[in-house]
């Protein structure tokens, strides 16, 4: 074992370190210290860190200063590198830098991991042992699959030192070399697959190999054997296909004899493993797949069994819907995730939890499990759509929880396992989801012991009194399980049916109550109560769920009335609620302070305490408990009375929260409607339910700031019930302001045909109401009509709307809606050439934003800024701003604005010459438009794409890329303005010329036939 360092005994003494530091340098890079992401201000912290990591012994100040910092004098660079080991120093302590003489390095023992050493040394043992790997082909080879899990992406993936040549051809050189190694051990691992019959677990492997080198025909002939041993004949005949293209485009050639010969075996049907075709291959080697399985803060008890059995089933080919099943609180939730980690090696592309419980809409249903599965809606595809051409060749386990109040969307399952032949689906529901194919788990409740037999002897061996055991000492650590109790313990579990919830509640009681003395109570429940009541009047539920009722109902009859009221009252709120929230919406004739009455029901379990990031608590409630409040909330006629306080509580917290999002403290206000999404949602669903239009316009207009992060479909559907609504009632404000949002999200979604009216009679209706419309909405509906004329060539008129909306601004004395003005302004003028006129109005707009000090305005100054100084050919200006505007809109989270800055930058890094760099901005700022659905900004980043991929000298792309845009511009009635079309043109002619006129065409009507999302696909390639 390595020994500590003497700085590092030093500093371990004085307690500047205190835990193992992790550097990640496999993919984005990232540091981690005391169990925390480490957020290092230098990019060249960075930089050293990994530099020192994978460097052997001391290095010289002045080599590492001219390696970072290549273009300073020797003395400003030893400063800069004197600054940035400060850095270091400062973000992990003191004892990480061991200086002697003028040389420095990392301490390296074992309180330090680097996944790249940890990869280099098992890939190193593993190529050292081939032969006795090979011979345990069979053997589940973890340390094979532990290392190429190390590999989650290139060497300091997406980071570079743009000013560093030397440092760039370092990371060049390690980034080869790793790529080397990690495509050998996949090698290793897919022969060793292939040679046991495991084809279908090898797919994921072989791919992964090709995409190192698209080029490699070893690679592409493994992917054939493969598809063709598991019977997959046309995916092999495509691969081959695919193999032929790729050769032919790079290098004119055809493929090697090898190649050439196993396509005539599969054409014939003779591939596979020797000619026999398995049906259902061996599991394939685990590579410690992704996942978002959730930790537990409690230990799991009991149910071998039941994971045994659910592990069968999933285990089946032909059981690929399991849906387990049973009353609330029997623990299904917990059975299943506990299942899915224990068979999580089982599914190569990993396994993922999607929470439903505070999902009320079925349609709703698909949008969850995009955003679990991170897969957003693009252009007019159809999300479901999109889900499936993700997973259509992925190997995975969907967890679905909470179910029974969505099974209208049960179909939607159905469909996405036809399409996706390797996922499966694990289910948790009160009800089955009666789909054909589904496999159905009950879930018993624990095992109790016959309250007539002695337990006294083997109490352990009892899952249920166990698991009370343990919540009991969560709550009094003294108790003990032994002969004077463990008969009332026994009869305690027995008289609730086994329910893990039901015995948790009871186990709470320990603070208070002896297990006799809570079985004394619990026995004495008469049957004329009001809670015995519930129980037998729940039709819906099943026995052992009235049985869960009927324990909740004897903890809450435990409660005094005060406390009775807060439950009742919380139960309203949906994903937790602030102590102030709580305050306003219940203390409604208490004779208790809130927090009393709070802080009782955390202790009696029937809560829970969440801490926030400022420091004030949230409190939650489970859901099963929550159904119980809002059951006894329509018992005691508190319902109607209680909901409309909810929404009208949350629509006076979004109207407080609004001036603030237009101002410096915006931030900290979007981070308080992003905690409260669930509760204004819920609030929302009720103004249109109960027909309150003054409440749902109220929410809605505060609602778009967090719909455009990345909910705008949700926002589109809202929008339209709200206006629905609306329509009958008298003309006013909020109805203005609606319509301006409605319109603004359409456009957003790339359909301005319907944007336009919206906006149109949003203008309309403010002037019929003597224009008392807010400036920044008039503003922002006045400028998206201006754009959607723009973009339809008409150019005297939006110039005129945009001129009105800054005087009225000014007039009315808005800052926001002025400054969001002047960068119109600023920016069509740009659009349209005007340089001279665009840069006073843009300099001007970033000024006021400044002023203003609201982040995101500041991030869309600088943007529209940047943009200008690239067209002025201004690139050492435009790259400070856009820097600027990155960093601000990174901090703020504001991923639209970062892909616009990427974007301008790519352009930038395209007029200079740089053309590697370019390509990589052009192609996240696309990723990113795709994820966000944003038709307009995917065809304005594929345009400029266009001069790339010619000037890389691939005419037919370009050709291709052209004929998409120019199609989907006619269909969206987009226009190109005159200097764009210019470049544009210019670059389609220079195409044309290259290729002989059929093939321009054929390559232009390719193109043509595209959809928006086969254009990203082939941008991205090109």
């Amino acid at each position: 074992m390595r020994q500590l360092s003497r700085s590092r005994v030093q500093a371990i003494k004085r307690g500047d370190v205190m835990s193992t530091v992790k550097f990640y340098f496999l993919g984005l890079p990232t540091i981690e210290h005391q169990g925390q992401i480490v957020s290092l201000e230098r990019r060249k912290a960075t930089a050293l860190l990994a530099y020192l990591a994978l460097s052997e012994g001391p290095q010289p100040r002045d080599v590492v200063a001219t390696l970072l910092w290549p273009e300073l004098s020797q003395s400003r660079a030893r400063g800069a590198l004197r600054r940035t080991l400060l850095t270091i120093r400062t973000a992990l302590g003191r004892g990480w830098l061991q200086f002697e003489g003028d040389t420095f390095a990392l301490a390296k023992d074992e309180t330090l991991w680097v996944d790249v050493s940890q990869f280099q040394a098992q890939a190193a043992r593993l190529r050292s042992q081939r032969e006795e790997v090979v011979k345990l082909a069979s053997s589940p080879l973890t340390l094979l699959s532990d290392t190429i899990a190390l590999y989650r992406g290139d060497f300091l993936a997406g980071f570079t030192l743009r000013d560093s040549a030397p440092f760039d051809e370092w990371q060049t050189f390690q980034t080869e070399n790793l790529r080397r190694t990690y495509a050998s051990l996949l090698e290793m691992l897919i022969k060793l697959q292939t040679d046991c019959g495991a084809y279908e677990a090898a797919i994921p492997y072989a791919r992964r190999w090709l995409a190192l080198d698209p080029l490699h025909e070893a690679a592409h002939r493994a992917l054939m054997r493969l598809y063709a041993g598991i019977g997959q004949h046309s995916a092999a005949m495509r691969q081959y296909q695919e193999c032929l293209r790729t050769l032919q485009e790079e290098f004119d050639a055809p493929p090697a004899a090898e190649t050439e010969a196993l396509y005539e075996q599969i054409r014939q049907r003779k591939a596979g493993n020797d000619g026999k075709m398995i049906a259902s291959p061996p599991r394939p080697v685990n590579p410690s797949p992704p996942h978002n399985l959730p930790a537990q803060p409690t230990s799991f008890i009991g149910r071998e069994r039941e994971l045994a059995q659910i592990a069968e089933l999933l285990a089946q080919p032909h059981c690929r819907l399991l849906t387990v099943v049973g009353p609330g609180g029997v623990g299904k939730t917990r059975l299943a995730l506990q299942a899915a980690t224990a068979r999580l090696s089982d599914f190569v592309d990993g396994v993922f939890v999607v929470f439903l419980a505070a999902i009320r809409e079925p349609a709703f249903v698909i949008s969850a499990i995009a955003q679990t599965l991170d897969v957003r809606q693009s252009g007019s595809r159809p999300l479901q759509e999109m889900i499936k051409a993700t997973l259509r060749d992925r190997q995975l386990l969907i967890v679905l929880d909470n179910f029974e109040h969505v099974t209208e969307a049960a179909p939607v399952i159905s469909e996405l396992l036809a399409a996706c032949p390797h996922v499966k689906v694990l289910v948790t529901s009160r009800t089955s989801l009666h789909l054909r194919g589904e496999h159905e788990y009950l879930t018993p409740p624990l095992p109790v012991p016959d309250p007539v037999t002695t337990v006294s002897q083997s109490p352990f061996s009892y899952a249920s009194l166990e698991l009370f055991r343990q919540r009991a000492q969560a709550v009094r650590h003294d108790f003990v399980l032994n002969q004077e109790n463990v008969q009332a313990v026994a009869a305690i579990c027995a008289r609730l049916d086994g329910l893990p919830l039901a015995i948790e509640l009871a186990a709470a009681r320990i603070r208070l109550f002896s297990p006799q003395a809570l079985l004394n109570r619990l026995a004495s429940a008469s049957i004329d109560s009001p809670l015995q009541f519930l129980k037998v009047e729940t039709r819906d539920a099943p026995a052992r769920h009235r049985s869960l009722w009927d324990a909740i109902s004897w903890s809450y009859h435990l409660l005094d009335v005060a406390e009775q009221m807060v439950f009742r009252q919380l139960s309203v709120f949906v994903g937790g609620c602030t102590l102030g929230a709580v305050e306003t919406v219940g203390n409604q004739g208490l004779s208790l302070s809130t927090l009393d009455g709070l802080s009782s029901l955390v202790d009696k379990s029937l809560v829970q305490r969440q801490e926030q990031p400022d420091g004030e608590p949230r409190f939650l409630i489970l859901e099963t408990v929550r159904e119980f409040g809002l059951e006894l909330l329509r018992q005691h006629n508190e319902l109607a009375v209680t909901q409309q306080r909810h929404a009208h509580y949350y629509r006076d917290l979004t109207a407080a929260l609004a001036p603030q999002l237009h101002g410096p403290h915006s931030v900290q206000a979007l981070a308080t409607l992003r905690s409260e999404f669930t509760n204004i949602r819920t609030a929302l669903r009720w103004s249109l339910t109960q027909r309150d239009v003054h409440t749902c316009m109220k929410l809605c207009d505060v609602l778009l700031n967090l719909w455009t992060l990345g909910y705008l479909h949700e926002a589109d559907t809202h929008l339209r019930e709200a206006l629905a609504l609306a329509e009958g009632s008298p003309p006013s404000v909020g109805w203005v302001h609606a319509l301006a949002n409605a319109g603004y999200v359409a456009y957003c979604l790339g359909d301005p045909h319907r944007a336009r009216p919206h906006l149109e009679r949003s203008l309309a209706m403010n002037q019929a109401i003597g224009n008392l419309a807010s400036p920044a909405s008039v503003g922002m509906a006045k400028g998206i009509l201006a754009w959607i004329l723009f973009d339809q060539g008409e150019y005297e008129n939006p110039q005129a709307y945009l001129e009105e909306s800054l005087i009225d601004a000014q007039t009315r004395g808005d800052p926001w809606a002025a400054a969001m003005a002047l960068i119109n302004i600023g920016h069509m003028a740009t659009r349209l050439g005007d340089t001279a006129r665009a840069g006073r109005f843009l300099v001007e707009g970033l000024a006021s934003h400044r002023a203003i000090g609201q982040k995101w305005g500041i991030s869309g100054a600088l943007y529209f800024l940047g943009y200008w100084c690239v067209q002025e050919g201004r690139f050492g200006q435009a790259r400070s701003v856009l820097a600027e505007c990155l960093a601000l809109a990174e901090e703020i989270q504001a991923n639209a604005r970062q892909a616009q800055a990427k974007r301008t930058l790519a352009w930038l890094e395209f007029e200079e010459g740089n053309y590697a760099q370019a390509s990589a901005l052009f192609k996240e700022s696309l990723i990113r438009w795709q994820h966000e659905g944003r038709q307009r900004d995917i065809i304005e980043t594929l345009e400029p794409m266009i001069r790339l991929v010619l000037v890389l000298g691939q005419p037919r792309h370009a050709l291709t890329l052209a004929g998409a845009t120019a199609a989907h511009r006619r269909k969206l009635g987009l226009v190109l303005p005159p200097p764009a079309k210019t470049l544009l043109d210019q670059a389609v002619a220079a195409a044309r010329q290259s290729l002989t006129k059929d093939i321009a065409y054929a390559d232009w009507a390719a193109g043509e036939a595209m959809t928006l999302d086969e254009a990203v696909a082939q941008a991205l390639v090109a």
